[in-house]
């Protein structure tokens, strides 16, 4: 079953992993790379000195809370969202300008009028 699942991942076009696959692999590369150094090509002071670092790129991720930048990524999408959807014609206004547009004084011009809106 996991097999034909991903089979029919990689045919699909509109795949997310068509979309990702070089940056995971690079992932993958540097994340095995950096796990086998640090088992295998590291002393026992190397590797503490590396957990240090670690412990230190680790603190001060967590200075910046994820949920203060995330807001202000939502803040920015939504106030893109909301620009498109205030610059979407509306049929009422689009009514309007050929409504105006429909010449004649007679039923069918009032009908046609009418249907409009």
């Amino acid at each position: 079953f996991m097999a034909s699942s991903i089979i029919k991942a990689i045919k699909w076009k509109g795949s997310v992993y068509k979309l990702i696959w070089r940056e995971l692999l690079a992932y993958l590369f540097l994340y095995f790379s950096i796990n086998l150094v640090y088992r295998y090509a590291l002393h026992e002071s190397q590797q503490r000195l590396f957990e240090k670092i670690r412990h230190y790129f680790g603190q001060q991720g967590e200075s910046i809370p994820m949920s203060f930048v995330l807001g202000f990524y939502v803040t920015l999408i939504v106030k893109r969202w909301w620009e498109q959807y205030r610059l979407l014609p509306w049929p009422d206004s689009l009514a309007l300008f050929v409504s105006a547009a429909i010449p004649g004084v007679k039923c069918t011009a009032f009908q046609n009028i009418r249907s409009i809106f």
